[in-house]
């Protein structure tokens, strides 16, 4: 962190069942959304098409939400 164009997401506790991936930005709008993830498999976003700023990683497994910061270049 920082990147500029791509980050990769590995879910790899298997027992969480189906995950659901958000990046969002400051004001609060979705940028990407990925409704299911596999446990163990590995997701790209492409950020690409994003404008430079702090976006919120929110990985959401059941119950939980995990966040972590993206500066995207």
């Amino acid at each position: 962190n920082p990147t500029a164009d791509y980050v990769n997401c590995n879910i790899i506790d298997q027992s969480v069942g189906n995950v659901r991936i958000e990046l969002i930005d400051l004001q609060g709008k979705n940028q990407i959304i990925i409704p299911e993830v596999v446990p163990g498999e590995t997701k790209q976003l492409n950020l690409n098409s994003l404008s430079s700023g702090v976006y919120i990683l929110s990985v959401i497994t059941g119950d939980k939400r995990y966040i972590h910061r993206i500066i995207k270049e």
